[in-house]
């Protein structure tokens, strides 16, 4: 999200409160109904360092980060939510991408953001069915003590000891998931990356979303 859209959602935010819920002194969600949600950090953002990885002798799968104290967008991203949460709705966000050539998949990098509840995330890796994440796990990560919301810029890594193979030119997605009581985020690029991701609600099937700012996250391989 550019400088001017977000200071634009901000001026709107004071006057409307949109119809979100503010259960973190200055975080909020946004969005609902037909449309995507996402969580706004309304507070001025902190830097904690930039631990981006740059793993040596891989190839990489794909990458939207950024440099610097802007590997991502510290104070919107798309929630991450369980049902017992604050927010009162199970929603998974999954971001796909297709690899460019047949390589084997060894370390994945997510912004995943915290808000409240317990403190982790599951990423899972599931290949494409119709457009939409299939059912089928490839793998899973599973994340604790996500970066707390308003910070940049801590990313949560997950490594595959022998690799998965991925095939060239075929769409496979990155599903991030929650404990139930648990209110995340992904933390949506810096770089200007747009393109489609997905939410899934309540256990329903997945809505698809184009032309979207996308959830910040970088795939390594060999």
């Amino acid at each position: 999200m550019n400088a001017v859209l977000y200071s634009a959602l901000l001026a709107l935010v004071s006057v409307a409160a949109f119809a979100g819920q503010s259960t973190k002194d200055g975080v909020i969600t946004i969005g609902g109904g037909s449309g995507p949600r996402a969580t706004v950090f309304m507070k001025t953002p902190t830097h904690v360092g930039s631990p981006v990885h740059r793993p040596a002798k891989l190839k990489t799968i794909y990458n939207n980060l950024g440099t610097g104290t802007h590997v991502y967008n510290c104070c919107y991203g798309w929630n991450v939510t369980g049902k017992d949460s604050q927010v009162a709705e199970q929603l998974w966000t999954a971001t796909p991408f297709t690899p460019k050539q047949t390589v084997a998949l060894t370390e994945i990098e997510v912004a995943l953001e915290y808000i409240n509840g317990t403190n982790a995330a599951t990423v899972t890796l599931n290949p494409d069915s119709g457009g939409v994440p299939s059912t089928k796990v490839l793998h899973t990560w599973n994340f604790l003590n996500l970066h707390d919301s308003g910070q940049c810029c801590i990313l949560s890594t997950g490594k595959v000891k022998h690799g998965i193979k991925l095939s060239k030119g075929q769409q496979y997605w990155l599903v991030a998931m929650c404990p139930s009581d648990t209110w995340a985020a992904w933390n949506i690029n810096s770089t200007g990356v747009v393109g489609s991701f997905a939410q899934q609600k309540n256990g329903g099937n997945w809505s698809l979303f184009d032309k979207q700012d996308v959830g910040a996250m970088a795939l390594f391989g060999k």
